[in-house]
């Protein structure tokens, strides 16, 4: 624990926003205008297809020769890149020195303000599921009608969250023991990234500028 959070701890502060310096932070979101991607990254790097959902990932790079540094990131899903073993777009953002981090947060991150954040782990883990479902689109196609009832039903906004992750995790269950390719790729590329949510992203992204406290070791 830093000296800043054993502070904020002690006296039971727990509603400030600050830039984390954390190994590996994700937060999911979704573009209210598809357009909006031009405000994240080179329109280019999107090619054609232009998705609804995003991830933005910062990781802390380890070196045993250099100084360590951050890596940021924006991923969207590839419409059934599952064809080309690659289901996630990858747009590297900025690598960052560890002085250059706090700034490039407070700064990039009012960009967001225009998007709608998904909230909670079980909220990012549907959003991580139907990116998913989108870069495995023709594959679910093929697949028996009892894994598409269940899909359908994992999709459908109005069916309750809980219910809708009960089939996700059904069908991710038969998924393990039939296809573990298709397994290995909701592990490695989303999965993982849903358990790096990080709530402090979202908190310092919908907090007022004037809120925003600097993190110094």
């Amino acid at each position: 624990m830093r000296l800043y959070e054993e502070y904020l701890s002690r006296h039971q502060i727990n509603d400030v926003p600050m830039v984390h310096h954390a190994l590996n932070s994700c937060i999911f979101f979704k573009l209210k205008d598809i357009n909006l991607w031009a405000e994240l990254v080179n329109q280019s790097s999107i090619q054609t297809y232009k998705p609804l959902y995003g991830i933005f990932q910062v990781r802390w790079i380890q070196s045993d020769h250099h100084p360590g540094h951050y890596e940021a990131s924006i991923y969207n899903q590839i419409h059934d890149g599952y064809a080309q073993d690659k289901i996630l777009n990858t747009c590297q953002i900025a690598n960052l020195k560890w002085h250059e981090y706090e700034n490039f947060m407070q700064i990039y991150t009012k960009k967001f303000k225009k998007f709608e954040l998904i909230k909670g782990q079980n909220e990012t883990f549907l959003a991580g599921w139907e990116m998913f479902v989108g870069a495995f689109d023709g594959w679910f196609a093929k697949q028996g009608g009892d894994i598409k009832y269940m899909l359908f039903q994992s999709l459908d906004e109005d069916v309750p969250v809980n219910f809708r992750m009960e089939y996700a995790s059904e069908i991710l269950r038969k998924i393990s023991h039939f296809h573990t390719s298709v397994m290995r790729s909701w592990k490695n590329e989303v999965f993982q990234k849903i358990q790096n949510y990080s709530e402090w992203l979202v908190k310092l992204i919908e907090k007022d500028e004037k809120e925003l406290l600097p993190c110094k070791d």
